[in-house]
């Protein structure tokens, strides 16, 4: 005896959300046949931002207004088909944090201004074309904190204070931490 109908419908019954729920496939990026590879994605600003592949410019931060199901290429960072790979998202004093690559400063700290509708280089931690590669974001006490590697120094624990955002001989108010651990090794 087939038991799997009778199993169907008790589920059912039981778990009537099972039934009526449907998946769609919301927006097609990349229209060729290939994958958008469809990275990290965070809500912010009434919005969904992401990281996508459309086949021509590699995986760039993409902006998906779901009211107007339109989609937005933020900007071509890395231009060309490598892309800047944006990762760890964090939004922080209106705005979108985020690591990236432009193919010249290396990975490193960015944002997205929705003010603006444009994203920027915040800070060139590791100078030159090495990255700092910028991660585990975090907005604590006002202040954005991740770590960071930088030459001699390792990988360390930085802040980005908004409210001391000034322009400057420094530029943007970035510092790394006293380090916990001192020497090239770095303390994480």
């Amino acid at each position: 005896m087939d038991l799997r109908p009778s199993l169907l419908a008790f589920c059912t019954f039981l778990f009537p959300v099972f039934a009526t729920a449907q998946l769609a496939l919301e927006y097609d990026i990349n229209q060729q046949p290939a994958p958008s590879e469809v990275g990290q994605m965070i809500a912010f600003d009434g919005q969904l931002f992401l990281s996508a592949d459309n086949g021509f410019t590699g995986a760039e931060l993409w902006r998906y207004d779901p009211a107007g199901d339109e989609l937005f290429l933020v900007g071509d960072i890395y231009p060309f088909e490598l892309g800047s790979q944006p990762t760890e998202f964090e939004p922080y004093d209106g705005r979108l944090f985020f690591a990236a690559s432009d193919g010249v400063k290396g990975n490193e700290l960015w944002a997205y201004d929705p003010a603006l509708e444009t994203a920027g280089l915040v800070a060139d931690i590791r100078s030159g074309s090495l990255s700092s590669f910028p991660s585990f974001m975090v907005v604590y006490n006002s202040k954005l904190y991740f770590t960071a590697e930088k030459s001699g120094q390792g990988r360390e624990l930085w802040s980005y204070d908004a409210a001391t955002d000034m322009a400057g001989a420094r530029g943007r108010s970035h510092s790394r931490l006293d380090g916990i651990s001192a020497g090239p090794s770095g303390s994480l």
